[in-house]
């Protein structure tokens, strides 16, 4: 990719902007090395990666200073420490609503029969103001107004979260800019790798939501005269070159701008003896990939990858074929998936800038609000730098090293949520589809079959850009 996609740029930026998403990146797919790579479509998984290794190692500088001025703070004045703990509850509350939620549900819970108890007896009420003035009162007399240490830790605070906020912003203006670039020493990922080691709960790794998906089957019976005999091989190689001249514009009004064609082999991660990290010549010869599209196996099938990526990566349509010959018998299946856009949260170079001193000032702002509870939850914020380090989220990967899923899969957000972005996924998927048909029933006319079926199945060469 020559230049930097959007959805990379996005993603790139989720990194500094959502830590679930940075984390779920360096725990289950760089640091998980019992399972096999998903391939990444529409991005540059290596920037992507490099940026998530920057933003765990801002998050564990920034938890180590918040930590150390915790200790001091607990030394020095601990009402600050009680006060920051409240402040820390408030902010997780109207931060998470699921939280929020829960919490007044639980309140409602315990302080009802509280209620009950003063409605009948109201002279708890002045019992309880008088209570809570006199154990103010203590505590102003024992620690007193804040002194000048309590004032200095509590201006650290506030630097290091506006220190914090400022490299954030400087990182989000270079990504912006196209400005930062992936570290060298970084594995590269399969791309464009012919072997995919799917897990059992997702065969198509890597290539997002299922949208539909068909299983047909047509008799081989001779139109006029005997048929001429033809191979698994040659049908496929048919069906590439026809998809190909799609892509390339032969076709005229039907040429579809930027797709690609590729051959893919997914082998079952239930199957598989070791994982595939990166690009690599597993079935690049063109003998072993033949015999894989003569002789499938339960385990080890060959698709024909079609693939169109738009909006600059942020939506992938993809069309998977397979094609077999058995007893005189076509089998033609094929399955539909499309990668929808990033994250709305991760698109902070637009309308809703984090970048240069208008973002500065936003980040600043949600820096300084986010304090009290990033001050108190230091220390696992440090614990949980360091797990994102080395720590990998292998589970049930005993008997399956299948890939869980991809870079771009974990950034998506909802399918298609603008208009023209539906129109599209919808046209591309279509008209692949339609073109696999229409190629296969040229190629069977050629070889003297009766192809009514597949013609019907086609439609209209003239319709096959129809939505």
């Amino acid at each position: 990719m020559e230049d930097t996609s959007s959805a990379t740029r996005h993603l790139s930026a989720g990194a500094y902007l959502d830590d679930v998403f940075r984390r779920r990146v360096l725990r289950e797919v760089v640091n998980d090395r019992t399972r096999a790579a998903a391939p990444e479509f529409g991005i540059e998984p290596a920037l992507v990666v490099a940026h998530c290794k920057r933003a765990g190692t801002l998050r564990l500088f920034h938890g180590a200073a918040l930590s150390a001025i915790l200790v001091a703070i607990a030394i020095v004045t601990p009402f600050l420490l009680v006060w920051l703990a409240v402040l820390g509850l408030v902010t997780a509350i109207f931060r998470y609503r699921a939280v929020m939620w829960t919490t007044v549900v639980l309140g409602v819970l315990i302080l009802a029969p509280g209620v009950f108890f003063v409605v009948f007896e109201p002279s708890v009420i002045a019992d309880l103001v008088g209570g809570l003035t006199d154990f103010a009162a203590g505590l102003g007399a024992e620690w007193g107004p804040p002194d000048p240490a309590t004032w200095s830790l509590l201006a650290l605070l506030a630097a290091v979260a506006l220190a914090t906020a400022l490299v954030r912003t400087i990182l989000l203006t270079l990504i912006a800019d196209g400005r930062l670039s992936s570290h060298r020493e970084l594995a590269r990922f399969p791309a464009e790798a012919d072997l995919v080691i799917y897990s059992a709960g997702h065969p198509f790794a890597g290539s997002g939501k299922f949208l539909r998906g068909s299983r047909s089957t047509f008799p081989l019976r001779p139109a006029d005269g005997p048929a001429a005999p033809f191979t698994t091989g040659e049908l496929v190689a048919s069906l590439r070159a026809g998809m190909v001249r799609l892509g390339s514009g032969v076709l005229g009004p039907s040429h579809l701008a930027g797709l690609t064609v590729a051959d893919q082999v997914f082998l079952a991660g239930t199957s598989a003896l070791s994982t595939v990290r990166s690009v690599d010549g597993h079935f690049a010869t063109d003998g072993v990939m033949a015999a894989v599209i003569e002789n499938p196996s339960p385990s080890l099938r060959h698709f024909l990858r079609c693939q169109v990526v738009a909006w600059s990566g942020e939506l992938v349509t993809t069309v998977y074929t397979h094609a077999a010959i058995e007893d005189a018998v076509m089998h033609l299946e094929s399955a539909t998936f499309a990668l929808p856009p990033t994250r709305a949260g991760f698109h902070v170079f637009g309308a809703k800038r984090r970048t240069g001193a208008a973002g500065f000032a936003r980040n600043a702002l949600r820096a300084l609000a986010m304090l009290p509870l990033d001050a108190v939850t230091a220390p696992f914020m440090v614990f949980g730098a360091f797990g994102d380090i080395a720590v990998s989220d292998s589970r049930r990967t005993r008997h399956d090293r299948g890939a869980p899923a991809s870079i771009r899969e974990l950034g998506a957000g909802h399918l298609a949520p603008q208009h023209l972005q539906q129109r599209d996924m919808l046209r591309h998927a279509e008209t692949m589809e339609r073109q696999v048909f229409a190629e296969a029933a040229v190629f069977l006319a050629a070889k003297g079959i009766d192809t009514a079926e597949l013609d019907r199945r086609a439609g209209p060469r003239d319709d096959l850009t129809r939505t």
